[in-house]
């Protein structure tokens, strides 16, 4: 999957001097008013965040942020697409691997909200603890609410095999090593692998990081019931499908389906928007105890793919909601376009809506 990125950064940097970007200004100035206002009465504890927002279909990305810095010291904005973030959608991926591997969304795993790494000395801790990411969890609920409980199921369905894991991840479009694209079959996986040792929480991202662009990437895939495209910055940079299918379509739906719980009833709810059918995955990371945390939500809805992080500097409970109140701001606004341009609403088109807290 690496190589792929690199190739976004070098056909947007061939590209943006040659041709028209796709960013669609009005839109990229409403992710502006959403992130500032949404994020204003915390700006002292947000120490940055991204937007990425394109058309489902075509992967023309049509916006593209960096925020960085604070309320205290001022903010910065950039449209880089090197911007890394903790391996955060890494569950997602897992999920539908673990799908694709044979498990069943009703199987029940067990958690008890942490997870001590012997080999790594690493401590995970599940920060949905108070949402029902303790006891026995289902499949379906865990790869949002518990990682501990996903790294169980990792463990029987992968049969505690990295080379079985990096497998089935390979079909998701988010593969574990450098190289594994060139990878045909299971036997080559088995000799690639042969001799690394399990490490479940590799598989949760703990020491990985990736580009916000690649999170998005992922989603829009979903979005596009598993055809994963390359994401276009210019109208001249070529459509490109990197994958026809990330994993097996009843397998894709089930992912979906979860999605949209998510949105309607689950930790996702304030990304809900009225009038549009919005599918997403929110997390947190937290590992060791650590003061700085990012929170992530991505989702799709009404043709459009939309992904925001938020870095704080401590933990607070609503790291989680803020992403989700700026998404459901833009798919808001989103929504405003479509109506007017279609002549059922005038006079609405990106104007910034705070979502309840």
């Amino acid at each position: 999957m690496k190589r792929f990125l690199l190739l976004i950064v070098i056909v947007g940097c061939v590209n943006i001097v040659r041709s028209q970007s796709l960013i669609d200004s009005a839109l990229v100035h409403h992710c502006r008013e959403a992130f500032y206002n949404i994020v204003l009465p915390y700006e002292a504890e947000v120490q940055g965040g991204s937007i990425v927002v394109s058309e489902t279909e075509t992967g023309n990305v049509k916006a593209l942020m960096n925020f960085n810095g604070h309320g205290i010291e001022g903010w910065s904005e950039n449209a880089s697409t090197d911007c890394l973030v903790p391996a955060l959608n890494s569950p997602l991926a897992i999920y539908l691997a673990l799908l694709d591997a044979g498990a069943s969304p009703n199987e029940y795993f067990y958690s008890n909200g942490t997870l001590l790494d012997e080999r790594s000395g690493i401590i995970l801790r599940d920060w949905n603890y108070r949402y029902g990411g303790v006891g026995n969890i289902t499949l379906s609920r865990a790869y949002e609410r518990s990682r501990v409980a996903l790294v169980e199921a990792c463990e029987q369905h992968f049969s505690r095999s990295m080379a079985t894991a990096a497998f089935h991840m390979s079909h998701t479009g988010i593969s574990l090593g450098d190289n594994d694209d060139s990878l045909t079959d299971y036997l080559s996986y088995f000799e690639r692998y042969a001799d690394i040792v399990w490490q479940p929480l590799s598989l949760m991202g703990i020491n990985d990081k990736l580009k916000v662009i690649q999170v998005h990437m992922y989603t829009s895939g979903l979005a596009n019931n598993g055809k994963l495209l390359m994401p276009r910055l210019c109208d001249s940079d070529p459509h490109i499908i990197i994958y026809e299918s990330m994993a097996a379509p009843q397998h894709i739906n089930l992912v979906r389906q979860s999605m949209r719980e998510n949105v309607l009833y689950g930790l996702s709810h304030k990304a809900n928007v009225d009038g549009v059918d919005v599918f997403g995955f929110s997390n947190v990371s937290d590992v060791n105890g650590a003061d700085e945390q990012t929170s992530l939500f991505t989702g799709f809805g009404d043709k459009y793919t939309i992904t925001v992080i938020i870095n704080m500097f401590a933990h607070n409970s609503l790291i989680r909601i803020l992403p989700q109140q700026i998404a459901a701001s833009i798919f808001n606004a989103i929504k405003c376009k479509q109506k007017n341009e279609s002549g059922k609403k005038a006079n609405t088109i990106y104007k910034p809506h705070r979502s309840e807290k």
